[in-house]
């Protein structure tokens, strides 16, 4: 919790603001809720993995949080998609199959450790489908990317800005957690 205090105190500020702010519009008010939401589960998660992890203890709740996590770690970009607007139907409908499809997968890791698996030391290894989450989320980080392209395309250049940001953000943490073991950052 104390690594994670800022991150903690910022989502429920937000989630506060965007609740009792009457000039926000309720498609935008409700994306950054869901937003929000999924951010501070994914914290949950991640307190529960930091608490648990190498303990031995608590498997069944270990495989749990980190089948949540992983579920929704990627999706927790599909909120900016729809925000901006500019995304097609048939697209979003594609984008919310692969989330569905990798909660699914990361739920039915729990019992056959296909995504992941943990020895009786509570230890995490990854698996055969390990790199589905990945690979899903870099295609949401590209209609995200995309999105942006569109808005810089139709004059909205801060709106463009923010949304490039923010991938390269997520790039970046998804890099630095997945190829030089830092830990945690991703629901940041």
């Amino acid at each position: 919790i104390q690594m994670s205090f800022l991150i903690i105190v910022a989502n429920f500020t937000l989630f506060l603001f965007l609740l009792f702010n009457s000039t926000v519009s309720d498609k935008i008010r409700n994306c950054f809720i869901v937003g929000s939401g999924i951010s501070l589960a994914m914290l949950m998660c991640n307190i529960i993995m930091y608490t648990y992890q190498g303990t031995g203890t608590n498997l069944l709740l270990l495989k749990v949080t980190t089948a949540v996590s992983y579920g929704i770690s990627g999706p927790v970009i599909l909120p900016f998609i729809f925000i901006s607007s500019v995304i097609g139907k048939k697209v979003r409908i594609i984008i919310q199959a692969l989330a569905v499809i990798n909660i699914v997968l990361c739920f039915i890791s729990i019992f056959n450790g296909c995504v992941f698996k943990f020895d009786d030391n509570g230890n995490m290894t990854l698996s055969t489908f390990a790199a589905v989450p990945f690979i899903f989320s870099a295609m949401y980080l590209a209609v995200l990317l995309a999105a942006s392209f569109i808005k810089y395309r139709l004059g909205f250049r801060m709106e463009s800005l923010f949304l490039t940001v923010l991938s390269v953000a997520i790039f970046t943490a998804t890099y630095l957690n997945t190829f030089l073991h830092y830990k945690y950052l991703i629901s940041g």
